[in-house]
């Protein structure tokens, strides 16, 4: 039931010629901080130059693959709900969106010239989360953080559409993008006909 819910379903995306591969470092040791960038970066460039691939970029999670939701906080307290707000955080590369064809609706999408590490970091959010936690004013320019990392914000620059992250639900879950890298990641490459095929 659930497959064929799916099939049926908006995704909120693209998933035609979409193939997408797991890469997990250790956790420790000969990759961490630039060593991690470098890698990925290595695996992208050579993937990018195969035969038949139209774009590369890197998620983690992928949509449909549940995550636990974090707390979210706002710089200015300018949230105001009854509970606690809490949202999906999902790690991207700076072309992610576009590529995957989930649409901009406000604002501007991650720069090849910003520092996704810096201390005032850009995020991008969906439509659900800024929908609930602001839904009378613009969340471009709004900073907030997540209990992943305490005391560290990321300031809004972009609202994209919203992705389905699992068959059974309603609707998408306020989600959270950030351009940061971690070492596990999924591969998420897009090709001219079907990889399967």
């Amino acid at each position: 039931r659930s497959l064929s819910e799916l099939w049926n379903r908006r995704l909120g995306y693209d998933p035609r010629n979409v193939l997408t591969v797991r890469v997990c470092l250790p956790p420790r040791g000969a990759y961490s901080g630039p060593e991690t960038l470098a890698f990925f970066a290595r695996i992208v460039d050579f993937t990018q130059h195969l035969r038949g691939v139209l774009t590369v970029d890197q998620a983690y999670p992928l949509p449909l693959l549940r995550s636990p939701a974090a707390d979210v906080y706002s710089a200015d307290q300018s949230i105001s709900l009854s509970v606690k707000p809490t949202a999906r955080v999902q790690q991207i590369s700076r072309t992610y969106l576009s590529h995957m064809k989930v649409p901009l609706l406000e604002g501007r999408s991650f720069l090849d010239n910003e520092d996704c590490a810096a201390a005032n970091a850009p995020a991008s959010v969906n439509q659900s989360l800024a929908r609930r936690f602001w839904p009378d004013r613009s969340p471009i320019g709004r900073r907030i953080s997540t209990e992943m990392r305490p005391g560290r914000f990321y300031s809004i620059v972009g609202v994209s559409g919203d992705v389905v992250d699992a068959p059974s639900d309603d609707g998408a879950p306020p989600t959270i993008y950030t351009c940061e890298q971690n070492n596990l990641a999924f591969l998420v490459v897009r090709t001219e006909k079907d990889p399967y095929g």
